[in-house]
């Protein structure tokens, strides 16, 4: 019986995922944040009452659209990845039911419906990086397969998960999708943080030799997001200053990126005393340097969601952080905020708590209590919650009622073009459109008004002359947007 069916009988069977697990079968990007939401997700939903995880794998060596009649079961396999995901599950039959009721994809793009099946999809939208700030991808060349994940979302039927409300605001900035089909999620600190080992820590402390409330901690990536040379500068002005009271900075990055911070250290002539790098720690690692610092600082330029400064304040240790994009949502009143481009701004952040342990307390106090708030369960519990709302959506669709959400028509033939132009033209292109199309219109109407004040023509000359003007530009207004939605929408696979 399918889910439908059971809930028109009064019973609810289990809710069927089938959650693409890539990212933690690939060595290059399974400790990276996204790995860890995949892996968070994943496993707080085989707790979830009334849900089934379907680990799902992807082959690299295909792209959505692929049109074989048997593509699906050439892609697609499923796995165990570990233990605690249960029995190890049969591969399904590629001409018979899908072992899942909704298809979900922590990172994207989407495959083609001949993948997934016709089912309800979700992706989840991480941030808008690439697109919002191009300048700042650490990697310019996977920009267009970044966008291929937005490209891939099919507007009028799928689904999307946002980490946080300014990656919705963002999302909806460079996507026309309805605002019923985007949910707000945010993910949450792994438990290690909760519950660091004091004894262990102060081990870990003892073998670096730093000492309890002397050190702050900072992560550094070679990322020009997460504004590191600026970072770096006002800690050294501050510290040259007498601000920071000898405090060492924690640098916890890569080995690959030791180096540089090496050489930055001794060009701003620190001493070995001020600047302590650490590389390739683990959670357990970092939650420790955590659990004994004064405090930690994290002022990038723009951020999705910000799990750095949500896992410091789980273990009980203040927060400097950048007061943009989606960091003030997670850190709320627990933290206290710099401006990200004005390097005496984190300076000055950065000698407040150095210098104040009253300030530390109460910050700390309160970083415990906001980041009790957010946990992996509760995510998954959330998530659960929306499959569930787009299942039931489904089911009254496809019954033919009137549906729980407006959606587009899924034919592009009877897409209602006029509210999404309208939607374009409030956008920073649409503005760019009107103003050229201001520049058209005077540009053609011109000739004949100034030929109708000066008399050098008849007057249905200059009105003809004033009309065709407004028409062009009302021409371009219109076809414009109209022209660049319908090519955009066709570009992408069915």
């Amino acid at each position: 019986m399918s889910n439908t069916a059971d809930r028109r009988a009064g019973t609810r069977a289990p809710t069927r995922v089938g959650l693409d697990v890539n990212r933690l079968t690939d060595r290059a990007t399974r400790h990276s944040g996204i790995s860890r939401y995949t892996r968070e997700l994943a496993v707080e939903l085989t707790g979830v009452a009334g849900v089934e995880v379907v680990p799902i794998v992807s082959s690299k060596r295909h792209q959505h659209g692929v049109d074989r009649e048997d593509a699906r079961a050439d892609i697609i396999e499923q796995i165990d990845l570990e233990p605690r995901f249960g029995t190890r599950l049969e591969h399904f039959d590629p001409h018979g039911a899908l072992p899942w009721d909704v298809y979900h994809t922590p990172v994207g793009p989407l495959p083609g419906l001949e993948l997934t099946g016709d089912c309800p999809r979700l992706i989840t939208v991480h941030d808008c990086l690439h697109l919002k700030f191009p300048e700042l991808h650490p990697n310019p060349t996977v920009v267009p397969a970044i966008r291929k994940a937005l490209d891939s979302i099919l507007t009028d039927r799928d689904h999307a998960l946002c980490v946080s409300d300014s990656t919705r605001r963002d999302l909806h900035e460079f996507l026309e999708i309805e605002r019923p089909q985007v949910c707000v999620i945010a993910e949450a600190a792994s438990d290690m943080y909760h519950a660091a080992d004091a004894a262990w820590a102060a081990n870990l402390r003892a073998s670096l030799e730093l000492e309890q409330d002397a050190y702050l901690v900072a992560l550094c990536q070679a990322d020009p997001r997460k504004n590191i040379d600026t970072l770096l500068s006002a800690f050294a002005t501050a510290y040259h200053a007498g601000r920071i009271n000898g405090m060492t900075l924690a640098a916890v990055c890569s080995t690959g990126y030791a180096g540089t911070l090496t050489e930055w250290a001794a060009r701003a002539d620190l001493p070995p005393s001020a600047v302590r790098v650490i590389t390739d720690v683990n959670d357990r690692v970092l939650a420790g340097l955590y659990a004994g610092a004064a405090f930690s600082v994290y002022v990038p330029l723009y951020e999705g969601f910000g799990l750095p400064p949500l896992e410091s304040m789980a273990a009980g240790c203040p927060v400097l952080v950048s007061g943009t994009s989606s960091l003030p949502e997670v850190v709320a009143d627990a933290g206290l905020y710099a401006s990200p481009n004005i390097p005496e701004s984190i300076a000055d952040g950065l000698a407040t708590l150095a210098r104040s342990e009253d300030a530390r307390d109460t910050l700390r106090h309160a970083a415990i209590d906001r980041a009790r708030g957010f946990t992996w369960r509760r995510t998954a519990e959330e998530t659960a919650d929306y499959y569930r709302y787009m299942l039931e959506h489904r089911a009254v669709a496809t019954a033919g009622a009137a549906p729980v959400v407006p959606l587009a028509p899924a034919s592009t033939e009877s897409t209602p073009w006029a509210p999404a132009i309208a939607r374009w033209m409030r956008s920073k292109s649409g503005v760019l459109v009107l103003f050229w199309a201001f520049l058209v219109a005077i540009a053609l109407a011109s000739p004949g008004a100034i030929a109708l004040m000066q008399d050098a023509a008849p007057w249905w000359i200059g009105a003809s002359s004033a009309l065709a003007g407004l028409a062009a530009a009302a021409l371009l207004v219109v076809a414009v947007p109209y022209l660049m939605l319908r090519a955009q929408r066709d570009a992408r696979p069915r």
